[in-house]
């Protein structure tokens, strides 16, 4: 049995049509919605390390299929920085 991590991927295609894959740290239930918490993946290492490890917030809505949107609401995305934090703490320093 391995014990290696295995990320869940989750490819967003853009408005350019381009298509980014981002590792998902959380989803997260507030005020009745669905928001993931996302790291943009990059095919290489030092792609990663010259890059910015800035998460970002998206919310879902679902309509056939799942569907993300930016949150433009500043106190949104505090909220669901704040929750994903305090759970990556607790999960990895607790």
């Amino acid at each position: 049995m391995s014990d290696e991590y295995l990320p869940d991927i989750l490819t967003l295609c853009g408005k350019d049509g381009k298509n980014t894959d981002f590792e998902v740290l959380d989803i997260i239930e507030y005020q009745g919605e669905k928001y993931y918490v996302l790291l943009k993946r990059f095919k290489d290492s030092l792609t990663a390390l010259k890059s910015s490890a800035d998460y970002i917030v998206l919310k879902a809505v679902q309509n056939g299929e799942e569907t993300f949107f930016g949150v433009p609401e500043h106190d949104i995305t505090s909220a669901i920085s704040e929750i994903f934090e305090e759970r990556y703490n607790a999960e990895f320093y607790g």
